[in-house]
């Protein structure tokens, strides 16, 4: 499944660059605007790689393997305590360019990967799911 999940992440980053091309055909922007655009593709094209690991492991592996849990407190902890506060201080404190903004608002996919990596090698998401009938009369 995690090989899936990178292959099919790896062709939905180069679908992004191939039809880089064809966003720029469509819409009409000033030089700024495009080298924004531009550089904000790239980020999500990398972005999709990771986004398309945790999402197998955190969203699909763990919860069959009865660890809800895991998904909503590395989801809670990374985003409210991390990127959302860092992405503050990047826009209203320290002034960074929106290109520097992006990629701060998107490591939240890059900082979850170890975590949800460490957790599927240690097997502590799979537990026994299954319920145990009494026989009735």
């Amino acid at each position: 499944m995690n090989l899936y999940a990178l292959l099919f992440g790896i062709i939905a980053g180069c679908t992004i660059i191939l039809i880089k091309p064809l966003v720029f055909s469509v819409v009409n922007l000033n030089a700024i605007s495009q080298n924004y655009l531009d550089g904000m593709l790239y980020i999500s094209a990398f972005y999709c790689i990771a986004k398309s690991i945790n999402a197998t492991n955190i969203s699909g592996i763990f919860t069959a393997g009865g660890d809800s849990k895991f998904g909503f407190w590395c989801d809670s902890i990374v985003m409210w305590g991390i990127i959302l506060p860092l992405g503050y201080l990047c826009a209203f404190v320290w002034h960074v360019s929106p290109l520097v903004l992006y990629i701060v608002i998107s490591l939240d996919e890059i900082i979850k990967l170890p975590l949800a990596f460490y957790r599927y090698r240690q097997y502590k998401w799979l537990n026994n799911i299954t319920r145990t009938f009494s026989p009735v009369g």
